[in-house]
């Protein structure tokens, strides 16, 4: 880096190059947008990245001007962001200290020194947020100015996990009694019906009173297939009973675990045909690009 100009960022112009614009999407909340109102790509795709993990569209904003900020520096150094350097984010940085507002020039300013200095995913700025800022082509340049351990991740993600816990009832977390493992075992065992699977939750209720065949939340087993076609046929033998005899008040009920039982078997058959073998072809090899 001793071969690097000294820049006058005193007397830098900056432009309002470009704005960020607010677009009313929640899928899209933010786009940086250059003079001609086109949408910066590698930014979007950051954008994409941050609603990924459950940032909150405040926070994508909040990236969006530190962002905007960047990407008018650069212009005015000419320097496009792709070609940019760690001299080129140092300088950034200096120019936030300059120029930016105290209490706001104390956060950016801390994000650009961070990314200068390869932040850890810990308590600094993320790798990738670093990436963009310092117009890495790759995260493994980035990562390259600082070691980033697995260890590191792990510890932040216990971290998390105890933060979490923490915010929650104390009991949801205690040891479950004799009882209440015996309980929760015996649910899995009474899942087991004569016709498939019954998939509902633990300490649920049966909401159709144990008529297995009516049940959307029932998996039928293949192998029980016959015993379903046998159910199927002695419905419809009693509801045609029933409409010869006049029992009018048993048809209705009939034909509700009439259509449940050809569902079953209709899952039966849907299922099957999943199982069928696909060709998939013969891998090719792509070319170096």
């Amino acid at each position: 880096m001793d071969d690097v100009p000294e820049r006058d960022l005193a007397t830098l112009v900056v432009t309002r190059w470009g704005r960020l614009v607010e677009t009313g999407d929640r899928y899209e909340p933010y786009r940086l947008v250059d003079p001609d109102g086109v949408n910066v790509e590698a930014v979007a795709v950051y954008f994409q990245e941050l609603l990924a993990a459950g940032k909150a569209p405040s926070t994508v904003r909040s990236y969006g001007m530190d962002l905007l900020r960047w990407w008018r520096f650069l212009q005015a150094v000419g320097i496009s962001w792709d070609r940019a350097t760690r001299a080129e984010a140092r300088d950034f940085s200096r120019w936030i200290q300059l120029t930016v507002k105290p209490r706001r020039a104390k956060t950016s300013a801390r994000r650009s020194v961070q990314a200068a200095n390869a932040p850890n995913p810990v308590n600094g700025l993320p790798p990738h947020i670093a990436q963009v800022l310092c117009g890495h082509r790759s995260l493994d340049t980035t990562m390259g100015y600082k070691a980033i351990y697995p260890a590191e991740t792990i510890e932040a993600h216990r971290a998390f996990i105890a933060r979490r816990r923490a915010s929650r009832p104390s009991e949801e977390y205690r040891t479950p009694t004799e009882e209440e493992w015996d309980a929760f075992l015996a649910h899995f065992e009474k899942r087991k019906v004569s016709i498939g699977t019954c998939g509902r939750a633990f300490s649920s209720p049966c909401v159709h009173e144990h008529a297995c065949v009516r049940c959307s939340l029932l998996r039928p087993d293949p192998a029980q297939r016959g015993r379903l076609e046998e159910i199927r046929d002695n419905l419809v033998a009693r509801i045609a009973e029933a409409e010869r005899e006049g029992w009018l008040g048993e048809v209705e009920g009939l034909q509700v675990s009439l259509a449940g039982a050809e569902e079953k078997l209709g899952q039966l058959d849907r299922g099957h045909g999943q199982h069928t073998a696909v060709d998939l072809g013969i891998p090719t090899m792509r070319g170096d690009r």
